[in-house]
């Protein structure tokens, strides 16, 4: 007996490649929801290791001695209790057999009816654990490739992508058959998983039922998991920490199908932004401490960092010697447990490179390479054209690295890698041509931060800051009662209770498309309410904080409880029956700019301004810049009038210098109701716009002349000055009834370019006085600008939409105009009318603007001045006079109150200057002063 059995273990040895062979029985008890396991375990040429502690054994002290003896065969039983056992689908994972050290063959039996369709690690090679799944409902199809049986186990519902998943299947085995080597395993099952989790095992991957249709899956995560039949499957990760499994895999699957769809460097920018986003101090590990990922920032250390590290060692050793080692430690460790210090040595001992201080720093220092680059200079003697900067990182965050820059000469395009190995290192670079720009890690190749202007605006930072503000109108708050669950940082702020403080030190996210405040700052969402939607942009006014809309609309809106699938994205719009998804752009590594290559303008053609209306006849809205005080620029405003005018059209004219309130007064002067003085008094022009009148009258006398509407388009300065001071949500009712329907406050290019400009004109304060100057708020000047651009942008959209066959003739500052920020976007985001933009002596332009270059200059006479310095615009107090000036002559002195000139009343500098605008000189001209409580009259002196 003992012959014929010893005879049976032969027989069954030589079928089989394992050393240690584990036959299983399962009985089922779905009432009870327990299983039953007989096992018997065969080890023919080392002692068996198995932990069992955690199993009910039966007959435990048998076991006991025989593990104590070294036996190499084991019988035992045990019982267990497996929560959510279901005979519909069966699925044994994790702990519910003995896990064997060193690894086994399995053979399962069962009690299951013959209509199971079982599948398991079926293999005759040792594996390191083992799992079950089972259901009478599985459909299976397969397909042969190079001898490898491929199955599919799909549910009833999902049988139609079987061919989809084989074909696929049969292509990564071919990829990684040419990459890596032969396919470890004679079959492999692709199996459907009721659950939604997915699993790679020897000879089988599970997948998920919820996401087995979506493109990814077969596209990606499928040969990830195939993948893991060489890596993970084949060659085994030690259970302790230092998982390097997971961060190949993604190297040599995820990363490379992006790579071969030349994809590859955006996904490393996408990586080191959510890196970013998502790993900070308290969260971050070194490599070597990785085991299995468990939230999104394990996942992005143990699988993207290390992915990166795998990419910076190809580079280091070069493609082909990576390649031929990954072949290499494939065909030296398959069926064989590898852990992290033995990859390591690998590496070492196959390269004629010392690798340790790579792998040191990389796989056991947490972090990233944060590095500067400082002192920029590029130069010429007589040894060429020269480059130097510096390259500076924390000390105690030093890495070393091979800095890649690509520099672009006249000539040429250089490539270099630099060896860092300081804290802080000069370089100095020779060329033969002149240097025109550098770019450092143009193709993110380094596993560091990112730039400033490479930073990818994404939905990862906004669920990650800490900071964050959600805005919603009262009415609307039961509708978003959940929003917690998704941004569990935010704080809840009505609408109406908002301040301009937490605006801006905050992540600000409004909340539904109906705010009251998202008008202000991003007006042109063109989104249907009805969609579900999440869109983040740069905060307005801090560049550290992002603004962001989100709308819980009609459809799908439970997936915006699923943002952690779409954070790389900038926008993510849920609509009926699709899903839009848009990535930020920026730019890639840090660039300094020296010389550009020359560009040249071939004159085909030059014209006059007599000849422009060809160019505008077409346009509904013609704007003429101007520099205010340059009367040149005036009469060109006239020139293009007359061109429109005297060629038919019906034209009329838009002028920045009146205000709203003040159009039936400019009505009545058009329509000779009143005089030009009474125009002048009731308009207040010398009070609102204060520049010298004469350098419009000929535009005016046109007008007038020729019956053309002119409208006031200008917003009463009283608002823009409180807002410069205070802030546009400071304004209280009695100036929110003159703020336009909208404020699009979300152009941060024409911020910077009003930043510029607003500290350019403030003065430079003089050390030596003691009083210091008013401090400027920009954001303030920012939002004052924006309310004068919308306000003239809507009054302008009013009086055009009404006139169907009228040319409008928009006559602002140029600054209003350029690069079309101020007025004409605006006014084309209301109504999309064609226009024109012309500028008067202008360099900076866009593609289809006009500029007029003036070369002749006529000047105004400019009106006469009394020649007195007065206490204030209010009070026409004189502290002193000019000398040999009018005022001097006809004997005004300090203290005195000028309250009459040449016979008319005069209460301000305003009416002064009105007055004076009418005296062609001072020869009879009489003052009244009141001087000591008395009216004096005052007479010219010889």
């Amino acid at each position: 007996m003992f012959i014929k059995s010893f005879f049976l273990i032969i027989i069954f040895m030589s079928f089989i490649k394992a050393s240690c062979v584990s036959d299983i029985d399962i009985k089922f008890n779905f009432d009870k929801q327990s299983i039953k396991v007989k096992s018997k375990i065969y080890d023919y040429k080392k002692s068996i290791q198995i932990n069992y502690s955690d199993f009910d054994i039966l007959g435990i002290d048998t076991l006991d001695k025989s593990v104590q003896n070294g036996a190499n065969t084991l019988e035992f039983t045990y019982k267990k209790d497996i929560k959510g056992l279901d005979k519909e689908y069966i699925s044994l994972l994790g702990d519910w057999y003995p896990k064997i050290k060193n690894g086994c063959a399995y053979k399962i039996t069962t009690s299951l009816d013959k209509g199971y369709k079982t599948v398991y690690e079926d293999t005759k090679n040792e594996v390191d654990k083992v799992t079950f799944i089972a259901s009478q409902k599985f459909v299976i199809n397969n397909k042969k490739y190079n001898n490898i049986d491929i199955k599919t186990y799909f549910l009833e519902g999902n049988k139609k992508l079987s061919l989809v998943y084989l074909d696929k299947t049969i292509e990564y085995i071919k990829l990684y058959e040419e990459l890596i080597g032969k396919f470890p395993y004679e079959k492999f099952r692709i199996v459907e998983n009721v659950n939604t989790t997915g699993y790679s095992m020897p000879t089988y991957t599970l997948v998920g039922s919820r996401i087995l249709n979506k493109p990814y899956l077969v596209n990606q995560s499928l040969g990830h998991e195939i993948l893991h039949q060489y890596f993970g499957n084949s060659i085994f990760s030690t259970l302790h920490k230092g998982n390097w499994v997971e961060g190949l895999t993604t190297y040599l699957a995820d990363d490379y199908y992006k790579k071969l769809n030349g994809d590859d460097i955006i996904n490393r920018k996408i990586v080191l932004n959510e890196y970013d986003n998502y790993v900070n101090l308290e969260k971050d590990f070194p490599i070597s401490e990785f085991n299995y990922r468990f939230d999104k920032s394990s996942m992005l250390i143990g699988y993207s960092k290390l992915s990166f590290v795998f990419h910076m060692l190809e580079n280091k050793i070069g493609s082909k010697e990576f390649a031929n080692l990954i072949k290499k430690l494939y065909k030296e460790f398959k069926f064989k447990t590898l852990d992290l210090k033995q990859l390591i040595a690998f590496f070492n001992n196959n390269t004629q490179m010392d690798l340790s201080p790579f792998f040191n720093q990389w796989l056991y220092k947490k972090g990233i390479i944060d590095f500067k680059i400082e002192n920029v200079s590029n130069y010429y003697n007589k040894d060429g054209f020269w480059m130097s900067f510096d390259v500076i990182q924390d000390e105690k965050n030093f890495y070393e690295f091979d800095l890649p820059i690509t520099v672009n000469t006249y000539d040429e395009q250089v490539n270099k890698r630099i060896k860092i190995n300081s804290f802080k290192q000069t370089i100095k670079l020779n060329f033969s041509s002149e240097i025109l720009e550098i770019y450092f890690d143009k193709n993110i190749d380094l596993f560091r931060k990112l730039f400033k202007k490479e930073k990818l605006i994404s939905i990862s930072a906004l669920m990650n800051d800490e900071k964050i503000i959600a805005v919603v109108n009262k009415d609307s708050l039961d509708k978003y009662k959940h929003i917690k669950t998704i941004f569990p940082n935010a704080k809840i702020v009505y609408s109406d209770d908002l301040k301009f403080k937490d605006l801006k030190q905050n992540t600000i996210l409004f909340l539904d498309t109906n705010n009251k405040h998202l008008k202000h700052f991003y007006p042109n969402i063109n989104i249907e309410k009805n969609n579900s939607f999440l869109i983040v942009n740069q905060h307005i006014y801090n560049e550290n904080k992002r603004m962001a809309v989100i709308n819980f609309g009609k459809y799908k809106s439970r997936y915006l409880m699923m943002l952690k699938h779409y954070s790389k994205y900038k926008e993510v719009i849920f609509e009926k029956d699709t899903i839009i998804k848009i990535m930020d752009s920026s730019n890639y590594g840090l660039m300094f700019k020296f010389n550009d290559i020359p560009t040249i303008q071939k004159v085909q053609q030059q014209q006059t301004i007599k000849e422009i209306y060809d160019d505008i006849k077409d346009k509904r809205i013609v704007y003429v810049g101007e520099s205010h005080k340059n009367f040149m620029h005036h009469l060109n405003q006239l020139r293009v009038i007359k061109a429109l005018n005297e060629s038919g059209k019906k034209v009329s004219i838009a002028m920045e210098m009146f205000q709203t309130a003040f159009q039936k007064d400019l009505d009545d002067y058009l329509q000779d109701k009143t005089t030009l003085e009474e125009f002048l008094k009731r308009s207040e022009y010398f009070k609102r716009w204060k520049i010298d009148f004469n350098l419009y009258k000929p535009i005016i006398d046109y007008a007038k002349e020729n019956r053309l509407n002119i409208v006031a388009i200008n917003v009463d300065r009283k608002v823009t000055q409180q807002i410069s001071k205070k802030g546009l949500l400071s304004l209280d009712e009695k100036y929110r009834e003159f703020l336009p329907k909208r404020i699009d406050q979300s152009n941060l290019a024409y911020k910077k370019s009003l930043d510029i400009t607003f500290k350019e004109h403030i003065p430079k304060v003089d050390k030596k006085q003691k009083h210091s100057s008013p401090k400027i708020n920009l954001d303030y000047f920012y939002q004052s600008q924006l309310v004068w651009d919308e306000v003239m942008a809507q009054n302008i959209d009013k009086f055009i939409k009404d006139k169907q066959d009228t040319v409008l003739v928009v006559i602002v500052g140029s600054g209003h105009l350029i690069e079309h920020n101020g007025i004409p976007s605006r006014v084309y985001n209301r109504n999309s009318l064609p226009y024109k933009v012309i500028l008067n002596d202008y360099d900076t332009t866009k593609v289809g603007d006009i500029v007029i270059s003036s070369k002749t200059k006529t000047d105004i006479q400019e009106q006469h001045k009394l020649g007195v310095y007065l206490k204030n615009s209010e009070e026409l107090i004189a502290i002193r006079t000019v000398k040999d000036s009018f005022s001097q002559k006809i004997g005004i002195v300090k203290g005195d109150l000028i309250v009459e000139l040449n016979h008319k009343k005069v209460n301000d500098l305003y009416d002064l200057k009105r007055v004076l605008y009418f005296i062609d000189n001072f020869k009879n001209v009489a003052v009244k002063v009141k001087r000591d409580g008395k009216v004096v009259e005052l007479e010219m002196k010889n």
